[in-house]
């Protein structure tokens, strides 16, 4: 069985934690716990990602007596990646509405897809999760690409 919280960051992030599963709604209260910024703060403070990522695996370990078998850094991307494409698609979408393009139009039909589809961010262990891999590939590779404190600058619009 499953169960639903508000999180401590903010009240209004929704979680729903489930068997090998956690679904976190992609919204303004999550866009502003992840903007959170880090300037001036001592080494060693937590991205607003990787500590929102540690925060629901221990969640999830305390009421479920198991890990979640998904690694930190892997959901912490998750949460940044589907809420940068949720954040990008309304904003096209809107920009395209500006501009008179119709809803009937192929690229904003598409643009609304990816939104809708993105605007609950299922993140699953690798069991019951078919696009696990690449967030693990993603975590595995990111010290090669950028340290863990580019977490922190990832470029997330911020109208809404």
């Amino acid at each position: 069985m499953g169960f639903f919280e508000h999180t401590p960051f903010d009240d209004k992030i929704h979680i729903y934690y489930c068997r090998q599963a956690v679904h976190v709604r992609a919204d303004r209260a999550l866009l502003e716990h992840l903007r959170r910024g880090v300037t001036g703060t001592r080494k060693g403070h937590m991205l607003p990602a990787l500590e929102m990522a540690r925060y629901i695996k221990k969640k999830y370990a305390d009421h479920f007596h198991e890990e979640l078998r998904i690694s930190d850094h892997s959901l912490a991307l998750e949460l940044m990646i589907h809420m940068t494409a949720y954040m990008g698609g309304r904003f096209l979408d809107h920009d395209l509405a500006y501009l008179h393009i119709s809803a009937q139009n192929p690229v904003r039909r598409f643009v609304r897809y990816v939104a809708d589809h993105v605007e609950v961010i299922d993140c699953g262990e690798k069991a019951v999760d078919t696009n696990r891999f690449v967030f693990d590939i993603a975590a595995a590779v990111r010290p090669l690409v950028y340290p863990a404190e580019a977490l922190s600058l990832w470029v997330i619009p911020t109208r809404f």
